[in-house]
C-alpha cells in the first residue's frame, strides 16, 4: 500500500497525503517541499559526478551502456527543510514489509522500463490474446 508508512519510512504518496490532509498544506506548498527534496538529490549527484566519471573510465564504461541504483535518505525537519542523511551505493532491495514491496516493486518496474525491457503483466496479456483469438481467430503479432 503506497499510502502506508512504517516508522520513519514513508512513501511519497503517504507524505503528500499527510502534508495536505493532516498539516493543511496547499498543493503549491507540497510541490515546493518536493522541489527542495529533488534539489538536494540533484546537488548530491552533481557533487559526485566527477568521481563517478573517473570510476566509469577506469572500468571502460560509457553512460549509455550502464546504470546504477542508489538509495538516497532524506530527513525533513520540523520546518520541512530536507536534509541529506546518506547515499547508499548498494541499497537493500529486499522487501521486508508491504510498503517495501510496493515501493521496490515500482522501482524494479521503472528500472526495467528505463533500460528498454518493460515488464509485462502476463495475466492481462494472456487474457488479451484469448479475447483476440475468440474474435479474430488469429494470434496477436
Amino acid at each position: 500500500d503506497m499510502e502506508a508508512c512504517t516508522g520513519s519510512k514513508w512513501s511519497l504518496v503517504a507524505l503528500w497525503k499527510y502534508l495536505m490532509e493532516e498539516k493543511g498544506m496547499a498543493q503549491e506548498q507540497v510541490e515546493k517541499v518536493w522541489a527542495e527534496m529533488k534539489s538536494v538529490v540533484l546537488r548530491t549527484f552533481m557533487a559526485a559526478e566527477s568521481h563517478i566519471n573517473i570510476q566509469m573510465g577506469l572500468l571502460n564504461l560509457q553512460r549509455n551502456n550502464c546504470f546504477e541504483i542508489w538509495g538516497v535518505d532524506i530527513l525533513l525537519d520540523s520546518a520541512l527543510k530536507p536534509w541529506l542523511v546518506e547515499v547508499n551505493t548498494c541499497p537493500d532491495l529486499s522487501a521486508s514489509s508491504p510498503l517495501d514491496r510496493a515501493i521496490k516493486g515500482a522501482l524494479f518496474s521503472d528500472t526495467f522500463t528505463l533500460i528498454g525491457c518493460p515488464l509485462v503483466n502476463r495475466v492481462a496479456r494472456v487474457a488479451t490474446m484469448k479475447e483476440h483469438l475468440k474474435h479474430e481467430g488469429t494470434p496477436l503479432a
